[in-house]
């Protein structure tokens, strides 16, 4: 049995607003904390330890919007599959292409920790092979649906919160893992302050 996350990337990455102009979208609102989360779920869950197989983020965008969260998911400096279906297709594609695929069987199916928000997200209540978490900003039908609710909202730490969340119930001592790449990340600080000076502002370039 095989391990995944997926990731809902409107509303869970984003806050899911989009911004319009009269040429049409042009904006998302990404979170700021969900980089440092998906870096360091990858390096323990998947390279280090094995227990996941992949993450991948799925989208039902199209054009500009597309492109927008392609860029910042290419920003976040995190091995992700990104994967393009429609709200209506994503539970199908789910049960289809990770539970029962990639060396998942009716016998023994492959388990999905999935992260999203969308109104068809409701359809994966009460399924044994899909854990499903969501943020408080979601529809109270999809919260009532959910195993997980972050406290947080899309776009403002709730992704960063529920992955951190699946980690610690893998067994993960968050705080400890912290604290071990803050001790790595000594061997690399400039031996002087002014090596990282940028200037001051309202000079600085």
């Amino acid at each position: 049995m095989k391990k995944f996350l997926i990731i809902d990337a409107d509303g869970i990455l984003t806050d899911g607003k989009f911004l319009y102009d009269t040429h049409g979208k042009k904006y998302k609102n990404f979170g700021v904390n969900d980089s440092l989360a998906l870096q360091l779920f990858h390096e323990e869950m998947i390279v280090k330890r094995q227990l996941f197989d992949s993450i991948s983020v799925m989208t039902g965008d199209r054009g500009t919007g597309l492109d927008i969260t392609v860029t910042r998911l290419n920003n976040m400096r995190v091995e992700m599959n990104v994967y393009n279906f429609f709200n209506d297709e994503k539970p199908t594609a789910i049960d289809r292409f990770f539970v029962y695929d990639q060396g998942g069987t009716e016998e023994n199916p492959n388990m999905v920790y999935f992260i999203g928000d969308d109104i068809f997200d409701a359809i994966y209540q009460d399924n044994e092979n899909v854990m499903f978490l969501t943020t408080v900003n979601a529809p109270a039908i999809v919260k009532e649906a959910a195993d997980i609710v972050s406290k947080y909202e899309g776009g403002s730490g709730g992704l960063a919160d529920l992955v951190l969340r699946i980690m610690e119930m893998h067994g993960l001592d968050i705080l400890r893992i912290f604290n071990d790449r803050v001790e790595r990340s000594k061997e690399k600080l400039p031996t002087a302050l002014n090596d990282r000076f940028l200037g001051t502002t309202p000079h600085v370039k």
